[in-house]
């Protein structure tokens, strides 16, 4: 296998899309999650070649370098440290909110970084300072794709849930509980799920004293309004998280 990693490498470095196209499409199945011989990959594949290739002119090629990206930072920590250090961060906000927007590209972007988002507090911390949460803020509140919106809200759902209290409040200092109330009612229910476990996590940052600062905001910028709505959501796990929070975050009598 090491062999044909190195043959690889040599490939991604060929001046015909079509071979470019196919080395890529071979290593994206290859790393895929708990794929075997990604220490030989990580060893004997330039990542930085990767990156790069986020770049191409080809959308095709651009994809599938972007979900390599994804794949291998979804399997570890290491991983996504590296591709941290070859600049995939300014590439991935780059054509995350290109515009005008190539709708495949940008959303596997936004996925690309929401498995890097849910690395270490180190991570959130170099993802704050490249600007890709900011980024991620304004894919919402703007006009893109939903498909691509409901990618972002991953990226900052994540941070939120791997970064420490500080960075968590700092989000919260950006204003993130106001996408957070954006999307209450547009996101899936598998994004929602996760969602209301942030807002919780949230929620819950707030009570160290008599009056809890993050649930008023909350209420006032119409996020309680929303979850009692939801309370008439059709999936039963989302109906008890937010049965969960009101009672405990605002002490709300609940529809039963």
């Amino acid at each position: 296998m090491e062999k044909a990693y190195k043959c690889f490498d040599s490939l991604l470095n060929s001046q015909q899309d079509e071979i470019i196209k196919e080395i890529l499409l071979a290593l994206y199945y290859l790393t895929a999650a708990d794929a075997p011989y990604l220490e030989l990959l990580m060893k004997n594949i330039k990542l930085k070649t990767i990156v790069q290739l986020v770049f191409n002119e080809n959308k095709k090629i651009q994809v599938c370098a972007i979900k390599i990206i994804g794949n291998l930072c979804y399997t570890s920590n290491e991983f996504i440290d590296k591709f941290i250090a070859n600049g995939c961060l300014s590439m991935l906000k780059f054509v995350a909110t290109k515009k005008p927007t190539e709708v495949s590209v940008a959303r596997e972007a936004c996925w690309a970084l929401s498995n890097i988002a849910f690395g270490s507090p180190t991570h959130i911390q170099q993802l704050i300072g490249a600007g890709v949460l900011k980024a991620m803020q304004k894919i919402l509140n703007e006009n893109y794709d939903n498909t691509i919106k409901e990618e972002a809200l991953w990226v900052l759902a994540n941070a939120c849930m791997a970064g420490n209290n500080t960075q968590a409040l700092y989000l919260v200092n950006e204003g993130i509980l106001s996408e957070f109330t954006l999307m209450l009612d547009k996101a899936a229910a598998t994004t929602l799920n996760h969602l209301l476990v942030v807002i919780d996590k949230i929620l819950g940052l707030g009570s160290t004293g008599k009056v809890n600062k993050i649930a008023d905001e909350w209420m006032t910028i119409g996020g309680v309004e929303k979850m009692e709505k939801l309370q008439e959501h059709e999936n039963e796990r989302i109906y008890n998280q937010v049965v969960t929070i009101l009672e405990k975050h605002y002490q709300l009598e609940c529809i039963n």
